[in-house]
Formats: structure tokens, sequence, C-alpha cells
């Protein structure tokens, strides 16, 4: 529900065929939608792009949805940079939905290369086109398992780390998951982190998920290795707390726009 009523963006719906994402096990389609903001007197064209990867069990187009009692996302958008607290900037909502919720937006072989079409196929698209830079618990656990240790020849790709009958670690399956735990990962892509024109992370100080703990360690990792970052702790939860990007939009898009 608008809040602001001076100038109005626009949304329009990119789509894509995607050959990344083609035959992948789930059966999923591989043709996608993105839908893309352009803020009120603008073309996109020599605007920052930023890309709204939405958590689990979420697309990209859900952000650009009427929703009722709040802002959606074009319309945040279209205050914040009304009201000069945000320079303007082009944002691409993908659709990367899937049959298991959702991705981790990495290469697999069992949900299909998400980091491949995200990054080869759908920002070349938009960039070219404007000139611009579950199920609770377990189909969040099935879908972990289908991103970070794929095993295609097992039902949907999905192969857990631990034993079904004592429910131990399975070693050598889990090292595959710890290798995308961001607090594993930053000793070989501290460089890559480190080009970054901007790191911002949060988190809810009461996250149901306990991802708290997992930040907390990440941020204590990057100050171990002098990677500049803006962390920030907020007294909610996971859910339903959009209203923070209006702390995290503004701090990109200046990034960006310096």
């Amino acid at each position: 529900m608008r809040k602001f009523f001076g100038p109005i963006g626009s949304v329009s719906r990119v789509t894509i065929e995607s050959q990344a994402l083609k035959n992948n096990i789930l059966g999923d389609p591989s043709m996608r939608v993105t839908d893309v903001y352009v803020p009120a007197g603008h073309d996109g064209e020599g605007l920052p792009l930023l890309v709204d990867l939405v958590g689990f069990t979420g697309s990209g187009l859900s952000h650009t949805n009427w929703a009722g009692f709040r802002e959606n996302l074009p319309e945040r958008l279209d205050r914040l940079i009304g009201e000069q607290r945000m320079p303007p900037v082009v944002v691409a909502f993908p659709d990367c939905f899937t049959r298991l919720g959702g991705n981790q937006y990495i290469n697999s072989a069992s949900m299909g290369a998400w980091e491949d079409f995200l990054l080869h196929e759908m920002l070349p698209a938009i960039e070219g086109r404007l000139g611009c830079g579950g199920s609770g618990k377990v189909v969040n656990a099935l879908a972990m398992a289908a991103s970070y240790d794929p095993d295609p020849t097992l039902f949907l790709g999905m192969r857990l780390p631990v034993t079904f009958d004592t429910c131990e670690i399975i070693e050598e399956r889990w090292a595959n998951w710890l290798r995308q735990d961001p607090v594993v990962a930053i000793e070989t892509q501290a460089d890559n982190l480190r080009r970054l024109k901007a790191l911002y992370i949060d988190c809810g100080t009461n996250d149901q998920f306990n991802l708290l703990y997992g930040a907390r360690r990440f941020v204590r990792r990057l100050n171990e290795f002098g990677i500049v970052h803006r962390y920030e702790e907020f007294p909610d939860n996971h859910t339903s707390v959009d209203y923070r990007m209006d702390e995290s939009l503004p701090f990109v898009a200046h990034a960006l726009s310096d």
C-alpha cells in the first residue's frame, strides 16, 4: 500500500529463455521472467543495477506484487528515491522459485545452474536492454541438500549428509555443505570480497533460525581478514523484515553511485 505519492517509477517484465536451466532434474521451467523497476524520470541508462535475490520459498515477483497495509518494494524505492534518501537505481526481480521452494543461487546438478543463469543470462539481458549497470523447515533442508551436495542418482537429486537410522553426520557429504558456508568460504573468497564496492550484513537478534550466531562468526572473520563491511543487528526475527531495506538499499545504492 503506497505511502509516498510523489513521482512513481515503472515496472516492466522481461522473459528469458535460459539455456543454463534447461533439462534440470526437478523439471522446473527454463523460461524465466524478471520484473525490472526503473525510477521516475529515468530510462535506466547509466544507473546502478541492483538484483533482488529473495529468501527461500520466495520469488522476486512477490516483491513487486501489490501488498495490503505495507509497501511493496517498487513503492518503497519510489519513496526512498523521492525523499532523496538514496540515489536512483534500477532493480531486477528475477523469479528463481523451484519445485523445492527456491534455491541457493549456485550451480547444482539437481536444482539447475542458477549462478550461470543469474550472471551470464539474466544480468546481460537486463543490462543490454536498459544500459544499466516452504513447507517449514523440512523443504528448506531438502532444498539445501539439492543445492550444496546434489546426487543426480537420487530422487530430485537430494541426499542428506546424515545417516537415516542414527542421524550421524557423514563427514565426506557434510564437507560439501561446509564449502558453501560463508564462514568457511571466506578462506578462499577473501580477495573477491575485498573487491566489492559494498558489503552489508544484518540479522535479527531473535532470528528463529539462529542465523544471528553465524552472522556474528562471519563478521568476526571479516574483521580478521580486514574486509570492509557494514553489520547491524536489529530487534526482530527472520520474518517480514522488508522494512530493513530502508537501511540496506540506500547504503548499496550510494556505494554503487560514488
